[in-house]
């Protein structure tokens, strides 16, 4: 399987090499797909006024469909893949009659799809069907060498779409070589991008592009050596107190579970040091860094001392992450710009959105869920209306 980020650059490579390279290009993202949608993205719909909908296995016909991150597939979709890839045909949603297509499907995941089968996520039979030509590649940080490379095909390419002048970067500038790249290859094309978009007329000003934009790398370990070193965890009524305890040992469990899940998808775990009391149903503050969206611990509600944090390089692309789950209770944007926490705040699918501050209640503004996190409003007029009966 690919490694995350440059897995549709070597797909779109391999298509472009190929005998179908005149024929579309499909990407469909598991990850990001609305659970109730997966058929209709796949095999499209036939509506009751006669229209069609085309679905990614028609759009890729006689093309390659690249189907991203195909772990988070439900097992009934998996299911139904397998049937396409086995009989080559399908029949669309509400449609009667079979519909033949030739694709060439490439998978990709940032899981291990073996330890998936063994955990029940994932059909042994459509691994094996699918697994005919595995690529296994590095995260970018461990592909060091492969920078320099990089940075000259990037920046030819991004100089050319914005008609100015190649880029100069000095491509063994130590804040590119001594990075993270959580992002891997489409980060480093965005830093590019950034610059070609500011236009530097000097390296020194390039060089400092990049400084500012790679400066906050070390953002999570503050984190954890500057403020959860310094939580204290006990009693819930003592005001010095910053960790309660857990209300049961379900719960406990469920944390345990999505914390484990979470060190198996690939993030990287720090818990304190603490010292947690002998009776009740206590757990470690818990942080988690180089998180995907896909992973669990990113989609579901923990209801635990556990921080997850996932990098994003464009408020569009936080929003799109924040409101890749079935919940929505309460959601806060940090900013100096008042117009960016309004247009944030409109978009975000989170019962109540707070700005600049988080978890701060008044009795005249409403409160309540989302999505799966609750319906109805506490609080404020809203909250009142349930309980008021309109007189005649």
């Amino acid at each position: 399987m690919f490694g995350a980020n440059i897995k549709e650059l070597v797909a779109r490579k391999i298509h472009k090499n190929s005998s179908r390279n005149k024929n579309p290009f499909i990407v469909l993202n598991g990850a990001l797909l609305d659970t109730n949608k997966y058929e209709l993205e796949l095999f499209g719909e036939e509506k009751e006024n006669g229209s069609i909908s085309y679905g990614a296995l028609e759009k890729a016909n006689k093309g390659t469909l690249l189907i991203d991150q195909v772990s988070e597939i439900p097992l009934d979709i998996q299911s139904k893949i397998l049937r396409v890839l086995t009989d080559q045909k399908f029949k669309r949603v509400n449609g009667s009659n079979d519909v033949s297509v030739d694709v060439r499907l490439i998978c990709s995941s940032s899981k291990d799809l073996k330890k998936e089968i063994e955990i029940g996520n994932f059909r042994e039979d459509l691994f094996h069907r699918i697994n005919v030509f595995e690529i296994n590649i590095e995260p970018l940080n461990q592909r060091i060498s492969d920078i320099p490379l990089l940075i000259k095909y990037f920046s030819k390419k991004i100089s050319e779409n914005y008609k100015i002048k190649e880029l100069d970067i000095d491509e063994n500038n130590n804040y590119i070589l001594n990075h993270n790249w959580h992002g891997n290859v489409r980060e480093l094309r965005n830093l590019i991008e950034r610059i070609a978009i500011l236009q530097p007329d000097t390296k020194e000003k390039i060089s400092n592009i990049i400084k500012e934009s790679l400066k906050n790398d070390n953002f999570d370990d503050q984190i954890a050596e500057k403020r959860m070193q310094t939580l204290r965890v006990g009693n819930p009524l003592d005001k010095n107190t910053d960790i309660g305890a857990i209300n049961s040992k379900e719960q406990l469990n469920k944390i345990e579970g999505l914390v484990n899940e979470g060190v198996s998808d690939g993030g990287k775990i720090f818990q304190t040091e603490c010292e947690l009391p002998g009776n009740g149903f206590w757990f470690k503050p818990t942080l988690f860094t180089d998180v995907q969206p896909s992973y669990s611990i990113a989609r579901e509600e923990i209801f635990g001392p556990v921080l997850t944090t996932l990098t994003f390089r464009t408020p569009q692309e936080a929003v799109e992450i924040a409101n890749n789950t079935e919940y929505g209770l309460s959601a806060g944007v940090w900013t100096e710009k008042g117009s960016k926490i309004l247009w944030t705040a409109d978009r975000l699918q989170a019962g109540v959105v707070w700005a600049n501050t988080f978890n701060k209640f008044d009795p005249s503004s409403p409160f309540g869920g989302y999505k799966e996190s609750g319906f109805g409003r506490e609080g404020g007029r809203q909250g009142l209306l349930s309980y008021l009966k309109a007189e005649s």
